[in-house]
């Protein structure tokens, strides 16, 4: 059973290496990095509202620049006038980083809701 589950997961990621997605991984792997760094941290020193502001600002960042490049924060008549005046290659290269980002930061950002949750729960 977990060997077939295995060869599975296998095979979907050798899909998604053969089409190019090797950066989709490469991205959501350094988020992951990062989450295990803090982890370390957290757990080296005992301080786990440090722990708690790494993963946060890991977390938020990203998700604040994903917010940027895509307009979020401006109106809808400055978006739309940006959206049919920027080049269709520039506005490519723009989403594949908003991507990026947005990857970058859900490993962190899971982690954070989870400890979030877990420390309402307990108290």
């Amino acid at each position: 059973m977990y060997v077939r589950w295995a060869l599975k997961l296998y095979h979907r990621f050798e899909r998604i290496y053969k089409k190019g997605g090797i950066t989709i991984l490469k991205y959501l792997g350094i988020g992951v990095f990062l989450t295990i760094i803090a982890l370390a941290i957290g757990v080296l020193t005992s301080d786990w509202n440090l722990f708690l502001k790494i993963i946060a600002v890991a977390a938020v960042v990203p998700l604040l620049l994903a917010g940027l490049l895509t307009g979020a924060f401006v109106d809808g008549d400055r978006n739309r006038a940006n959206y049919h005046t920027e080049p269709k290659e520039y506005r490519q290269g723009k989403n594949k980083w908003v991507i990026r980002f947005l990857l970058l930061g859900v490993p962190n950002f899971t982690l954070l809701i989870i400890f979030v949750v877990i420390g309402l729960v307990t108290r």
